[in-house]
């Protein structure tokens, strides 16, 4: 009889344990509810909104993407207590640079704004040029219509070539994959292309027979100070071949 008693003493008191647990810890737990975070992403280019494409990333890792509007705003909704970070990018037959904002969504806070201003890239242009001949000296003359990021270059020479080189000490040399059939890529000096000079010294087996200097002019981004240059930024590539 006394073990029965102490039996169900035990298992009242287990069942008072677990009741509290769940009506005093569990429950309360379970009706907490998050407060949602918006933000609110506008695209302009000089003071009209434009259509374009965002994404939207959360700890470098994207969270979701769309498309903007032109007559409103378009609102996400976003984690709390993280980094965000809103970006531009380009619909088919647009030439926007990446604009981006960082923001951080505090507990402080329910909505936010991300307003992108957007600068179209311009087109590289020759305004002067020479030919190639027997005194091992060319420049190239090139120049931008617009806004043209951080420029570049790659060249290709026919066989009869031995070397090229540029002379100027502002270019340096980078290899990028979707250049590969070039010979040299080089990144020019100036984060905006305006003029420039670029002069080469060169040297041929023998006399000139057909030879050429293919061309072809790039620009390139930069986010968080890394620098890239991918076949969809900004301006469309422009090639020229020098004889």
């Amino acid at each position: 009889m006394k073990s029965t008693l102490i039996f169900l003493a035990v298992f009242i008191l287990g069942i008072l344990a677990i009741s509290y647990l769940y009506f005093f810890k569990e429950v309360p737990q379970q009706e907490v509810v998050e407060v949602k975070k918006y933000i609110n992403i506008y695209t302009y280019q000089d003071t009209s909104l434009v259509k374009t494409g965002y994404r939207i990333y959360v700890g470098g890792v994207e969270l979701k993407n769309g498309t903007t509007q032109t007559i409103s705003g378009v609102r996400e909704n976003i984690p709390s207590d993280r980094i965000i970070t809103i970006e531009n990018y380009n619909l088919e037959g647009q030439n926007f640079y990446i604009s981006s904002k960082e923001i951080f969504t505090s507990n402080i806070t329910d909505n936010y704004l991300a307003e992108l201003n957007l600068i179209e890239s311009g087109t590289f242009e020759i305004y002067d040029i020479e030919n190639i001949s027997s005194n091992n000296y060319v420049s190239v003359y090139i120049k931008s219509n617009g806004i043209i990021r951080n420029p570049g270059f790659c060249l290709l020479v026919s066989p009869g070539f031995l070397l090229i080189n540029p002379l100027s000490e502002e270019v340096t040399p980078i290899s990028l994959d979707r250049f590969i059939n070039y010979d040299k890529c080089f990144i020019l000096g100036d984060t905006i292309l305006t003029e420039k000079e670029i002069e080469f010294e060169y040297l041929l087996f023998n006399e000139l027979n057909n030879d050429k200097i293919s061309f072809v002019f790039f620009d390139g981004d930069k986010i968080n100070d890394k620098l890239f240059f991918d076949d969809d930024i900004g301006s469309p590539d422009f090639k020229f071949d020098l004889l």
